[in-house]
């Protein structure tokens, strides 16, 4: 059974010890809305929803000596994509589950799971000793470190799973069946903001040149009984302006950095998709009739001013 949520706007909460995800719904009706310029438009009212409206995540890591609070968003417009991605892999790590695997299968941690640590990182364990052997010591090398971090470690879970799929490597190594073709097939990226910048969103004080910033990754590492994993990370950076009008981080300026990840099994994955869907379709469905009178209500008016102002119909 799912933790009781306790605030007004929260759908779905997972805790772990010194960890909890709180997952909460920002609605915001369609309407006149304003871009990060602070300039105004208006948004159809049959849209359903404003572009604020999203599903705010944010993982609550208590495991340091200061609780850290990172946060991401999934905006609206993203759920229906995010829901299907995350209802198919369950469906597929459902069908594996029923079937025999070996355990030097490409599901296995060894060929799935990436590291974290600098000279390795972003690669999975297969991957390194299918290219040179000799490194065997040097991920053994990793294990022990990983395993002197502790239990209070606020990557405890992150530290296990790396440890396995190192352990796991070398014996597939030493028994001579690390798979060259099992080690292509990695993780599964479902979804993954690389950084977004919010503009409205200054820090305060001395470092009101920084803008918050945040990253945000949801992938499924098949092969474990919590096979997803959620990482989130903020930071304040200052950003620049470039010729194409886009802006970008200054990522030496970065202040106030935060992150933390969690795992979560098929199920809790599964429910907290479950629930984002339904408290979009009910919010949806709550404002419908409203947002349709306002639609046809526009038109009328629209209608009028076109018939007095012949000149500025669009042909």
């Amino acid at each position: 059974m799912a933790p009781v949520c306790k605030y007004p706007r929260q759908i779905a909460v997972i805790k772990r010890k010194k960890l909890t995800l709180s997952i909460e719904a920002n609605f915001e009706l369609a309407g006149v809305a304003h871009n990060s310029r602070g300039e105004e438009y208006v948004v159809p009212p049959l849209t359903g929803h404003g572009p604020r409206s999203c599903f705010k995540w944010t993982l609550i890591d208590t495991s340091g000596v200061t609780a850290i609070y990172p946060s991401a968003n999934i905006p609206f417009d993203d759920v229906a994509t995010f829901s299907k991605r995350v209802d198919a892999v369950i469906q597929r790590n459902i069908l594996l589950d029923s079937k025999t695997i070996k355990k030097e299968d490409s599901r296995s941690p060894a060929y799935t799971v990436k590291l974290r640590m600098r000279e390795f990182k972003g690669r999975t364990p297969a991957s390194i000793l299918l290219e040179d052997g000799t490194k065997k010591e040097q991920l053994l090398n990793v294990v022990q470190y990983l395993r002197g971090q502790g239990e209070n470690s606020r990557y405890r879970e992150a530290n296990e799973q790396q440890i396995n799929a190192i352990e796991e490597a070398v014996s597939f190594l030493e028994k001579g069946i690390l798979s060259e073709e099992a080690a292509e097939n990695g993780s599964i990226v479902i979804y993954n903001i690389p950084q977004k910048i919010l503009e409205n969103r200054p820090a305060k004080g001395e470092t009101k040149e920084h803008y918050f910033v945040y990253s945000f990754k949801i992938e499924c590492l098949s092969g474990y009984e919590y096979p997803w994993q959620i990482q989130i990370h903020n930071s304040y950076c200052k950003i620049k302006k470039m010729k194409n009008e886009t802006i970008q981080t200054i990522p030496e300026t970065a202040i106030l950095k935060a992150s933390s990840s969690i795992m979560l099994t098929d199920y809790e994955m599964g429910y907290i998709t479950d629930q984002i869907v339904k408290r979009k379709t009910n919010f949806e469905q709550a404002y419908f009739p409203k947002m349709f009178k306002e639609s046809v209500e526009q038109e009328r008016m629209l209608r009028e001013y076109l018939k007095s102002n012949p000149q500025d119909q669009v042909a």
